[in-house]
């Protein structure tokens, strides 16, 4: 008996969903956790100095890098106060957050019915590729054209066909 058509969900059964899915996720991580480390460093080197006093068996301080700022306010009473105070240049850089907030991942498949054009006029035939195997006739739907697979090709077809199912039965 001619093997049965693949229902459309088992024709995707081999295909490495993990890998079409989890690939590009893997990716963004990866970018997400780079961009961090980057940002981090450039932190660090612009915004701290490192204790250079530690060896390297011991852990690594860091020290904010300190500006002076003034606050002058003007007072009709007193005159003219000004403050001065230490800020960590960390708070005036405008650092961005760097890092991908959400991913649109698309995944399309298209699974197209089973046609050949038709030699005579181009206008696609549909047929079962069973029936192609068992010697029918298909025609065409315009000019009647009548196509048939030879039989000398039969086992080079089923074969092919064999290793697709194999393919996608793949896990």
């Amino acid at each position: 008996m001619a093997k049965e058509l693949l229902s459309e969900s088992q024709q995707f059964s081999g295909l490495p969903m993990a890998d079409l899915i989890g690939g590009p996720l893997n990716a963004v991580a990866k970018a997400n956790a780079l961009m961090s480390l980057v940002q981090t460093k450039f932190i660090l080197d612009i915004c701290y100095t490192r204790d250079e006093d530690v060896t390297w068996l011991e852990k690594v301080t860091y020290k904010p890098v300190m500006i002076i700022m003034s606050l002058e306010k003007r007072d009709p009473q007193v005159g003219t106060v000004v403050t001065k105070f230490d800020l960590p240049l960390v708070f005036l850089l405008p650092i961005n957050s760097m890092g991908f907030n959400s991913v649109d991942l698309g995944l399309e498949s298209e699974i197209s019915s089973q046609t050949i054009p038709c030699p005579v006029c181009g206008i696609p035939i549909p047929y079962e590729i069973n029936c192609m195997l068992s010697g029918e006739w298909v025609s065409c739907p315009q000019c009647e054209a009548k196509v048939s697979l030879p039989p000398a090709s039969c086992p080079q077809l089923q074969e092919a066909i064999d290793k697709l199912e194999k393919l996608k039965m793949k896990e």
